[in-house]
């Protein structure tokens, strides 16, 4: 009979310790030791703006956690249509900008009078931006002075910034055309300076979120597959508990501007102290 208590009470923790949630288990330090166990996504939210099939992203984000899978030599992350952590496009200013560069790129040919077009363009893009730039400014001042604005002059004023943002973006692309395009004339003209900040935040094409609602990644721009993928490997980077290096030819550079798509040094460093791997 004490045999069959002892058993009884064996069995009982077992299945407390199966059913426990993922945040006790952190508390009692029952989780899986790290890179033990798979990290699992899904697609989560997909804007049929990308003009991308739900297949294709599967092939291409498989692409990125292939990089991360090769380096140990180990499934660290998988796809699975039941996971939790999904992976959201969410089209915004800044894919739309990009559309709009897109657009501008089709159009234009190594001549004169595609320069003098893209020239046009320029100059009327940065009249509006030091508009809008002036209207923006002036509407921050007066919410901040005010010291009670309602959540309608909040929203009205967030729709603006996005506004704003993106006109940047699609400044900057017009900028860069514009000085390749010069340079390739050999048109003797003073370089066209892309505007700085946009509203004075960080340019993201992606982010990984970890709240009180659980945790996903988020994808807001690509212009092409190879960017994507790139993307999505910073991304799965911080997903794996990998902070930032300070490599800028790194996966985990902070400013994901790069075009390696390979892991660094810095960035296997990094994932071996994540693995505890020496």
């Amino acid at each position: 009979m004490k045999n069959f208590l002892y058993l009884l009470i064996i069995f009982t923790a077992l299945g407390l310790i199966i059913n426990v949630s993922p945040e006790l288990k952190d508390i009692l330090g029952l989780s899986p030791a790290p890179c033990s166990k798979p990290i699992t996504y899904s697609i989560g939210t997909l804007d049929s703006r990308f003009g991308v099939t739900s297949q294709q992203l599967i092939y291409d984000i498989e692409s990125a956690s292939k990089v991360w899978n090769d380096v140990l030599d180990k499934t660290l992350i998988k796809y699975d249509a039941n996971s939790r952590l999904k992976v959201n496009f969410i089209y915004d200013y800044r894919q739309q900008a990009t559309a709009q560069q897109k657009e501008i790129d089709n159009v234009i040919t190594s001549s004169k009078a595609d320069y003098n077009v893209l020239k046009v363009r320029y100059e009327s893009l940065m009249k509006q931006y030091t508009v809008n730039k002036t209207a923006l400014e002036t509407k921050y001042r007066t919410l901040q002075q005010s010291g009670d604005a309602t959540q309608a002059e909040i929203d009205s004023y967030n729709r603006d910034r996005d506004t704003f943002n993106q006109s940047v973006h699609t400044l900057n692309s017009a900028a860069n055309q514009l000085n390749a395009l010069a340079k390739k004339l050999n048109i003797n003209v003073n370089a066209y300076n892309a505007v700085g900040a946009s509203a004075g935040e960080q340019f993201n094409e992606g982010e990984y979120v970890e709240d009180i609602d659980g945790k996903r990644i988020n994808i807001y721009e690509f212009k092409n597959e190879n960017q994507l993928v790139r993307v999505m490997e910073h991304e799965f980077g911080h997903a794996l508990g990998l902070d930032h290096v300070n490599d800028p030819g790194a996966v985990m550079y902070y400013l994901n501007e790069g075009t390696n798509s390979k892991l660094t040094t810095s960035d296997i460093d990094e994932l071996n102290v994540i693995c505890n791997i020496k």
